[in-house]
């Protein structure tokens, strides 16, 4: 099974390991990355997925550079002892804000539940590769497609078997919308609209049907409001 990749930046060495920590005792595969500083973590080019990142770093901001570490990972939580900040932290990919003053089985706790909400179940398919393990929150898509059924990962095409359309969307979950009779799309991966097309963060534009567009922009901004990015 895939393990999902986990950094932790922090200039205190003590931090670094309480965090990486409290990470192995949450029960996920994880790979974990510790860095003392934001320049390390971009010039070692890790791609992650949640990377644990401290505001106040002895020469660096992390709500100041977190455009650059977003563009090496899906989320952003910050782990900081500056309460204060916290309004000033949130933008989008941010998902998380954590104190560092709390006990370490509240924070555990938290991160269990984060991990539960973006990181997800894993849902095994049967495809041409055999059976394949996919965490659902790497789903960006499925589609139906000449009576074949496809799962799209970032921008791979993925064709599953003894499965509907109805079947597939019910096992996968309520992170998906369906947009036409054909295709729902993973809300968590929208990242604006064009027209009537949902724009999604691996570059790919899918049409919402014109019957449906209220209907899925209501259930869109629901999803939003209620469990976030």
């Amino acid at each position: 099974m895939r393990k999902f990749r986990i950094c932790v930046i922090d200039d205190s060495e003590i931090d670094r390991l309480r965090f990486t920590t409290l990470l192995k005792q949450v029960d996920y595969p994880v790979a974990i990355y510790s860095f003392s500083c934001v320049r390390d973590f971009l010039d070692s080019r890790e791609k992650s997925d949640i990377v644990f990142l401290d505001i106040e770093l002895k020469e660096e901001d992390g709500i100041g550079l977190r455009n650059s570490v977003r563009n090496n990972t899906r989320w952003i939580i910050y782990i900081t002892s500056w309460k204060e900040r916290m309004q000033e932290a949130f933008s989008s990919n941010v998902i998380a804000f954590l104190l560092k003053q709390d006990p370490d089985i509240a924070l555990k706790e938290m991160i269990r539940r984060l991990f539960d909400e973006y990181l997800g179940k894993v849902v095994s398919f049967r495809t041409t590769a055999g059976i394949v393990d996919i965490p659902v929150s790497e789903i960006h898509m499925i589609t139906r497609e000449n009576r074949k059924l496809y799962i799209y990962v970032y921008n791979e095409e993925i064709q599953v078997f003894d499965l509907t359309l109805s079947e597939l969307i019910e096992l996968v979950g309520n992170d998906f919308i369906q947009t036409d009779r054909s295709r729902a799309v993973n809300y968590r991966h929208v990242i604006g609209f064009e027209g009537n097309d949902f724009v999604l963060d691996n570059g790919r534009q899918e049409r919402i049907s014109t019957r449906r567009k209220k209907q899925v922009i209501r259930l869109f901004m629901e999803k939003r409001l209620t469990f976030g990015h």
